[in-house]
């Protein structure tokens, strides 16, 4: 991925101030440094995220340093399809693009509940092209690359003790930039009607990669789950509402280890969480939908592990919810990870369908996910399936 210039022409000056923040330490002096992409996010309003890292030096003493930098751009045009008129530029958007921007400048999120954190914000600075840049602290993830399962359960304990201090009286945030009604407005934009209509195609099914994610594929039970999706919004509306993530996948997510030398997930600390641009009410149960169905599709877990996972995540956390003193009947946040899953991710067939017939973008896939086309298949299938078993 190509560095904008306007990121090549960041000077020492300003990383200085940057740099001083990061070290906690005024008399840090800026070297040298150098830029490079970590990734671009699949839709949303990130612009790229970019690590910034160099040496310095404190009293002729080496310091090296690093800060990610992360690019939020207005959105380019009007209402995306589905979304009745709404714009990413409205508050209400499932994607509003200034939201992350919001909650940090709210302070929210230097502060949050349960064991969970965000990185810390450096500064926040406009530019002239409208975008948002947001200076941030790079978190070492200490469990490293690839998580064993026991480490998804932490993480997910650590989103029960989350949403369950809010479930037990911390105030949700109230803000403008807070999501609500975030499900109902993701559900629109995947239009479930043009969904349906695919998966009742005569030919639909024909497709080598289509088979392959979805080999026993029962139509009736996916037409019947998107013909749902009211129901069952109504459904998670009567549910206890928490503040949430609601993108918490194993890619937004690292485990910060103690200092005094712990290792692996037993020395976990914090649950540090990237990417707030979806932070929303949320019902109980609704947060583990992204660390299951997403980190599955993403191929973060290997899709023969699906089933483990989801009874891992779910586990840890209704103890965490349990640990942050919430008393609740456990089948409300069952039915809220299973009901939530089916809203957000009920459309995966008919994402699959419509991959498979599209052979020009392949490659891009391929590219994106840093495996071959099939194997992709492979975990949205498993993911997909998942979703239908809930």
């Amino acid at each position: 991925m190509d560095i904008p210039p306007q990121i090549k022409a960041i000077d020492g000056v300003a990383l200085t101030g940057l740099v001083r923040q990061a070290l906690g330490s005024d008399t840090v002096e800026v070297d040298e440094w150098r830029v490079s992409p970590l990734h671009n996010a699949l839709g949303g309003p990130t612009g790229g995220v970019y690590r910034v890292e160099g040496s310095g030096n404190d009293h002729r003493q080496p310091a090296p340093w690093s800060l990610v930098l992360k690019v939020v751009r207005p959105p380019g045009g009007g209402a995306l399809a589905g979304d009745s008129g709404l714009s990413p530029a409205d508050p209400a958007h499932p994607s509003y693009w200034m939201r992350e921007v919001l909650a940090y400048q709210s302070g929210v999120l230097h502060d949050l509940p349960g064991g969970v954190a965000a990185p810390r914000c450096y500064e926040v600075v406009g530019q002239a092209d409208g975008s948002v840049w947001l200076w941030l602290e790079d978190v070492v993830d200490s469990a490293g690359p690839s998580w064993p399962l026991e480490c998804f359960e932490r993480a997910a304990r650590y989103l029960g003790r989350f949403n369950g201090a809010y479930l037990g009286g911390r105030p949700v945030p109230a803000q403008a930039w807070v999501g609500h009604d975030w499900l109902r407005g993701w559900a629109v934009r995947s239009e479930p009607a043009r969904d349906a209509q695919l998966i009742q195609g005569p030919s639909a099914w024909e497709q080598p990669l289509a088979r392959r994610a979805f080999p026993a594929i029962e139509a009736t039970r996916v037409l019947r789950l998107l013909d749902e999706y009211d129901t069952l919004l109504t459904a998670l509306d009567r549910l206890p509402s928490t503040f949430c993530h609601r993108d918490a996948n194993r890619t937004n997510l690292m485990l910060r280890q103690r200092p005094a030398g712990a290792t692996g997930c037993g020395g976990v600390e914090q649950l540090v969480a990237v990417d707030w641009a979806f932070a929303s009410h949320g019902s109980v149960g609704e947060e583990v939908v992204q660390l299951v169905v997403s980190s599955l599709w993403r191929g973060e877990v290997p899709a023969g592990l699906a089933g483990q996972l989801s009874d891992a995540a779910f586990a840890g956390y209704l103890e965490g919810l349990r640990a942050a003193g919430w008393q609740g009947d456990s089948r409300q946040a069952r039915f809220g990870y299973a009901a939530g899953a089916a809203v957000r991710w009920g459309h995966l067939p008919a994402l699959a369908l419509r991959l498979a017939a599209d052979e020009t973008k392949h490659a891009a896939v391929e590219a994106t996910f840093r495996r071959p086309v099939g194997e992709v298949f492979d975990q949205v299938g498993a993911a997909g399936r998942l979703v239908l078993k809930l």
